[in-house]
């Protein structure tokens, strides 16, 4: 009995998380924060398993520094599956923007 509800609890904050990390826009945030940033995802689409950007590159981390965007969105797959192996399966392509 007490197995099945640390299951159960396990069931459900797997669920939660799912529903959160699925958004595009928490990648953003993820890149954002590693790159101190520098690279930024801009108008995000999607989920994090499968989404796309406009990548926005920064010269510096303030406010005054000069950005660009490339030409074309970034657009991504992500397996979650890959992840729970441990490994990180991830196909990036450049298409037009829309």
């Amino acid at each position: 009995m007490r197995a099945a509800l640390y299951l159960l609890a396990a069931l459900v904050v797997l669920l939660i998380t799912w529903r959160y990390l699925r958004r595009a826009q928490w990648a953003a945030g993820i890149v954002s924060s590693a790159t101190q940033g520098r690279l930024e995802l801009a108008e995000t689409r999607g989920t994090v398993w499968n989404g796309s950007a406009v990548v926005v590159l920064a010269s510096g981390s303030d406010a005054g520094a000069a950005r660009a965007s490339l030409p074309e969105r970034l657009a991504w797959q992500l397996s979650p599956w890959s992840l729970l192996g441990g490994q990180v399966d991830l196909d990036a392509l450049a298409t037009h923007r829309h």
